[in-house]
């Protein structure tokens, strides 16, 4: 008995210490979670409520919020914090959130409402609009339960077409015969302080017809009345909704409408069927991958008045305008259309029929065209994707009834979705087109219009009048043009569409003579044959104003980083920082911020003078809150989530990985707002990288950052199986994440990183003898975001700069992208080879250098020497005693420019000068097979023995003839595929275009005679080479890709001492 109460007793214990320890666990893990927890609003400023989550980690989250600006309300599936803006100034709330036992707290601030909360958050119904027709303008704005008022003005430059009346309520529009751009100035006055901002609308006529049309299929955003014949319901009415979703042509069965639930009511949704004559207003349209479609939205009538009509009487027939993929075909979208004699090329498998779903039921093809006919659920007027649908059955029979192979004609409504798509309303819409396919050599009309318009095009891009994007180009002088009328047959008439008071056509001239702002429409008729097909072109001009050139400048709304301030050519501008003078600089034509934790509104104003007329601006900048990445040193927490980044110092910029891949690379982006995390997986041999992505069930896919090797590449992938190789070595010393692959090259280690001006991330070899990084290769790291002030950097002048130059530096301070100014001064008698910043040249405007601050910025002046050949053999022979020779023959390159003694036929000797142009040397005696026809201006290439002879420096001896090539010579000759090994060519370098590499021990560089450059490339050797050098180059003159180089391999001199070339026995 005494043994069982003490076994009791231990097992109690027992017990208790295993609670204890559970409870401790607990603990642990509790605050496992909230450590690796991110609340991104901490630190953040608020003026809207948000949401918190109820759960973290798996368990119950409970948050308390310090102070009534912030109150809690506790929902079913989150919290909501709603916010009470303070009157004046902010508010720091504390938000605590506890999970079991631990708790943790964060910093959130809540602001006052000010006059830019409430200019921002305005919508301006007409901002970016066509107008035609006078407005109401709202003078009061209600904003979080506050007001603000808004007083409404228009600048005087567009008076013409806009003016406020009315005690500032409405806006008086004079309609244009062209879409003229005007702007409206809204001042908002809040608590004693105002702010502007003005807003872009266009002045234009009422449109009508195609031009219409061409508005609507050529724009998004836009609303147009649109008035036609219901084609197909595509979506049955919702009673709950008030919307149903159909498909309509045009009046005049022009262009077909698709209409995405559009609103109408039940009386006349009740009397929609096919044929039916409706009007569709104040919707606006929106381009989904293809398919023109209106927004949810407006408001759709039957018109009772207008008599049905049968919709299948006006079918349109497109096949020239698929095969030549003309602008117009899209014109056709929703309505009825049909195709002939197009050959099936592939048809659906009964696994791909599904109900409920969208399939490509058969591929047509013809003339290098392709249309998908397709079944959507979206046909709800013609069928039902469902399996006692007798049509939709009927449908799916067609691909055995039409193998490939079948020739076919159909007809049913055009679609788009990434290419055209052509949708029958049943079975019977599809039958053999009883044809043979066109032959091969067909000329199809289509076509032949689709090149006139390309011609058309480019002639526009050629002219100025067109980018090659197809976007207008100002003209803002009297031009004539001449247009094309005919290209291959093709016949092409013009007419401008409504009125223009700058352009008159008279057949294919058009002068344009700049006025007010016009952009001028222009119906471009291409008549092949019978067929015809239309294009609207349009063409901008105006005289230039101080006002129109303030509207182009293009102010970025927000920075976080040195930024170029827009300059306009003929006009002057002075910018002043207005507000916001603590976190905004204005210098050297930049903007440059100082970052702070939170987004900060500014003012810069733009003073604009052109033509004795001036002009002024404000523009509101937003400097972004100075957040970047932290680097977190080793060892890495499980399950953590990290940003993933590179120091791109060649772009001044930080990098962050994506889970998206780039060609061979992962994709990065530099925005802090939009970082993706990376995980980490703790395992043998180092760690795993992932991205962690949620799925819609739920779930979670892992996303590796691998690598493998394939042939002579190694890449790094991205990879959701987890079969690629994942795991990461950790370099400790380096502080990377490496690897090791093998591929037809050999085996290396490589590191996880970045190299010179990409923005992606990829495998950086290390190798051997080499430093791990150098200047273009970065590694990345994991870090964390957080607040992060730019960097301000030192400018000096390099140590190795001129001692006969004196730099005077305008600041020794700044940030990356920022622009420094400084002069140079230089010793009598110097000359300048070059300045550089950071080793890239500049040059002076007006004696004032400009640099760009990367890094650790230096300035370095270089002296031009040009130490050429001669020049290198006369300091040689300055140095010998009288009487005395040099041990050494040397290289003596030059034109002679004088002769000293003349030829003496019984010795076969002759004393000349021998210049560069630099230096000057004494040949003496000299006695080679060519000495009695040496005469001044003869260009001569020699070794010899240098001397002192009293006082007098002279080359005698043994004289070398050496063959030299001059440079044009060498490279037509590379040109021509002549090229002959061992040809000598002599220089000065130019540029080095590859550096030095010691592992393969070659260089390329350009050298130049003054005339002529020729690329010497990966010359043998180079480690001493540097601009400026003289070298002559032993070598064979070739090409690659047409450019004329010295193939890989040659040799050089550089020292100018000749070295006998050896002879084998």
């Amino acid at each position: 008995m005494e043994m069982k109460r003490n076994i009791i007793a231990v097992l109690a214990i027992v017990m208790v210490l295993c609670c204890v320890t559970l409870a401790a666990c607990n603990d642990k893990n509790d605050t496992n979670v909230l450590d690796s927890y991110i609340f991104d609003m901490d630190g953040t400023t608020v003026t809207d409520d948000f949401t918190l989550p109820a759960t973290i980690g798996g368990e119950a989250a409970e948050w308390k919020s310090e102070g009534t600006a912030i109150q809690l309300e506790k929902r079913e599936s989150d919290w909501l914090a709603k916010v009470t803006l303070p009157e004046t100034g902010l508010v720091d709330v504390n938000l605590t959130v506890t999970v079991k036992k631990s708790s943790k707290s964060y910093t959130v601030r809540v602001k006052a409402l000010d006059v830019y909360d409430f200019m921002n958050s305005y919508v301006f119904p007409k901002d970016k609009a066509t107008i035609v027709d006078n407005f109401d303008l709202e003078t009061e704005f209600a904003y979080k339960g506050k007001t603000a008022t808004i007083a409404w003005s228009v600048d005087e430059d567009y008076e013409l077409y806009i003016k406020v009346i009315n005690n500032g309520k409405t806006l008086q529009v004079t309609p244009q015969g062209n879409q003229t751009p005007v702007k409206v100035k809204a001042t908002f006055t809040y608590n004693g302080v105002s702010a502007s901002q003005s807003y872009r609308m266009t002045v234009y006529k009422t449109m009508e017809g195609l031009e219409l049309v061409n508005y609507w299929y050529t724009n998004t955003g836009v609303s147009i009345d649109m008035s036609g014949y219901v084609v197909l319901i595509g979506t049955a009415y919702s009673s709950s909704y008030n919307n149903v979703t159909l498909y309509m042509v045009n009046d005049d069965f022009t262009a077909g409408y698709y209409l995405y639930r559009v609103k109408t009511t039940d009386e006349h949704a009740a009397k929609l069927a096919p044929g039916v004559h409706i009007t569709v207003t104040g919707t606006t349209n929106t381009n989904y991958n293809g398919l023109v479609e209106t927004n949810a939205g407006g408001k759709l009538v039957v018109d009772d008045d207008v008599a049905p009509i049968d919709v299948n009487a006006h079918v349109k027939a497109i096949d020239q305008e698929v095969i030549g993929n003309l602008p117009a075909t899209v014109y056709h979208e929703s309505r009825l259309v049909s195709l002939t004699n197009w050959k099936v090329t592939k048809v659906a498998a009964d696994a791909d029929k599904q109900a409920g779903a969208n399939y490509t039921l058969l591929t047509l093809e013809k003339g290098g065209a392709k249309v998908q006919v397709r079944v959507s659920k979206y046909m709800e007027g013609a069928y039902a994707t469902k399996a006692d649908d007798a049509t939709w059955t009927a449908i799916n029979a067609l691909t055995t009834t039409y193998p490939v192979g079948s020739m076919v004609n159909v007809t049913g409504i055009l679609s788009n979705y990434k290419g055209w798509q052509i949708m029958p309303l049943s079975a019977s819409a599809v039958t053999a087109s009883g044809q043979e396919e066109d032959a091969a050599d067909t000329v199809y009309a289509g076509k032949k219009v689709a090149a006139a318009i390309a011609k058309v095009n480019e002639k526009l891009v050629a002219d100025g009048i067109n980018t090659a994007a197809g976007k207008t180009v100002r003209i803002t002088t009297q031009k004539e043009f001449a247009l094309e009328t005919a290209v291959d047959g093709v016949e092409i008439s013009y007419e401008i569409v409504g009125k223009s008071n700058a352009i008159v056509l008279d057949g294919g001239k058009m002068t344009v003579t700049p006025g007010n702002p016009e952009t001028a429409t222009i119906l471009a008729t291409y008549k092949s044959g019978e067929f015809e097909s239309v294009q609207f072109l349009s063409v901008e001009s105006l005289i230039p104003t101080a006002a129109s050139m303030l509207e182009d400048l293009e102010v970025p709304e927000s920075i976080k980083a040195v930024t170029d301030l827009p300059t306009v050519e003929g006009a002057t501008i002075e910018w002043e920082v207005e507000s916001g003078k603590n976190v905004l600089a204005i210098k050297n034509g930049q903007l440059i911020p100082t970052l702070t934790e939170n987004d900060v509104l500014t003012s810069v104003k733009a003073t604009l003078t052109y033509n004795g007329a001036t002009r002024s601006k404000n523009y509101i900048v937003t400097v972004k809150a100075g957040k970047g990445s932290v680097e977190v040193k080793a060892p890495f927490v499980e399950g953590q989530g990290y940003v993933l980044t590179v120091d791109q110092t060649n772009l001044a910029k930080q990098i962050f990985a994506v889970n998206k891949m780039n060609g061979y690379y992962i994709n990065a982006i530099d925005n802090t707002d939009n970082v993706q995390l990376v995980y980490v997986e703790i395992v043998e041999g180092g760690y795993k990288l992932y991205f962690k992505t949620t799925n819609k069930d739920k779930s979670e896919t892992k996303t590796y950052i691998a690598y493998k090797a394939a042939g002579d590449f190694t890449n790094i992938l991205l990879d959701s199986t987890g079969k690629e190789s994942n795991v990461w070595t950790w370099n400790a010393e380096n502080e990377c994440f490496t690897c090791n692959l093998t591929s037809n090259k050999g085996t290396f280690d490589y590191y996880l990183g970045a190299n010179y001006s990409n923005q992606t991330f990829r495998l950086n070899q290390v190798k051997e003898g080499k430093p791990f990084f150098n200047g273009d290769n970065f590694r990345a790291y994991l870090g964390e975001i957080k607040f992060v002030p730019l960097t301000e950097y030192n400018i000096t002048v390099a140590e190795d700069s001129s001692a006969n130059a004196t730099v005077k530096l305008a600041d020794t301070k700044g940030v990356n992208g920022q622009k420094f100014t400084f002069t140079v001064e230089v010793a009598e008698g110097i000359e300048l080879d070059c300045v550089k910043v950071n080793g890239k040249a500049v040059e002076a405007v007006d004696g004032v250098y400009t640099g760009t601050v990367l890094g650790a910025t230096t300035v370095t002046v270089v002296e031009k020497v040009d130490n050429t050949f001669i020049k290198q053999a006369v300091k040689v022979a300055e140095t010998l005693a009288s009487g005395k020779k040099t041990t050494d023959s040397h290289i003596l390159i030059g034109t002679v420019s004088k002769i000293t003694s003349a030829y003496n036929a019984s010795k076969n000797k002759v004393s000349f000068n021998l210049s560069d142009g630099v230096s000057e040397i004494l040949v003496y005696g000299y006695n080679l097979d060519d000495a009695a026809t040496i005469a001044v201006g003869d260009k001569l290439a020699i070794a010899a023995i240098l001397t002192n002879y009293n006082g007098t420096l002279e080359a005698v001896g043994t004289f070398v003839k050496l063959n030299v090539t001059d440079l044009a010579t060498a490279k037509q000759a590379g040109l021509d595929g002549t090229g002959v090994a061992g040809t000598m060519m002599y220089g000065k370098i130019k540029s080095i275009d590859y550096n030095y590499s010691s592992s393969s021990n070659n260089i390329t560089v350009t050298i130049t005679d003054g005339t002529t450059e020729l690329s010497c490339y990966k010359l043998s050797g180079g480690a001493d080479l540097k601009v400026g050098d003289y070298i002559l180059v032993t070598g064979t003159p070739s090409s690659f890709k047409g450019a004329a180089q010295v193939a890989q391999g040659a040799t050089y001199v550089s020292n100018g001492i000749y070295i006998a070339p050896t002879t084998e026995a």
